[in-house]
């Protein structure tokens, strides 16, 4: 099984916009709405290449609630830490006309210290719980967590034989 550590987890909104301009105004041919953020898409692609994997990482708010409700959706089990404020939107716009892409990332929620020591508790207790192999740490830190997070999970990781 595949553990993926999302940190700061999104609201990925992708809108079709031929001919994209600056200082205009748009109406997108299409839009697409999914859970997003680098490990949430690397639990989404295992699950559609038939494999296993699990979620975890900090959520937040109204856009926290419709994430994990999206990952449900797509059976792609998670347990998140949860965190006041609101997770992330995240804004593209693709433009086919002139095969370019212009994006919009919020920053995430500001995270209390305590949530880096509650998330290493999760993963934790997800790498026992899940028989493990595989853990995938990607994408942003949000404001507030400390920067060795990643560091510290890898040795979580490391200590219970699993790869990193």
């Amino acid at each position: 099984m595949i553990l993926t550590v999302t940190l700061n987890a999104a609201i990925d909104r992708t809108y079709r916009v031929e001919s994209f301009r600056l200082d205009a105004v748009h109406r997108p041919s299409a839009c697409w709405i999914v859970a997003g953020g680098k490990g949430i898409n690397v639990a989404r692609t295992v699950k559609r290449l038939g494999g296993e994997a699990r979620a975890t990482g900090i959520l937040a708010g109204h856009n926290g609630r419709f994430i994990a409700g999206s990952l449900r959706a797509e059976n792609i089990r998670g347990s998140f830490v949860w965190v006041r404020g609101e997770s992330r939107t995240c804004i593209a716009a693709v433009d086919p006309v002139h095969r370019t892409q212009t994006e919009i990332n919020e920053t995430g929620p500001t995270v209390p210290p305590s949530a880096a020591g509650r998330l290493i508790r999760r993963v934790r207790r997800m790498i026992e719980a899940e028989a493990t192999r595989y853990l995938v740490l990607s994408g942003s830190i949000p404001p507030g967590m400390p920067n060795d997070v990643y560091a510290r999970i890898t040795e979580e990781a490391c200590h219970a034989g699993v790869h990193v």
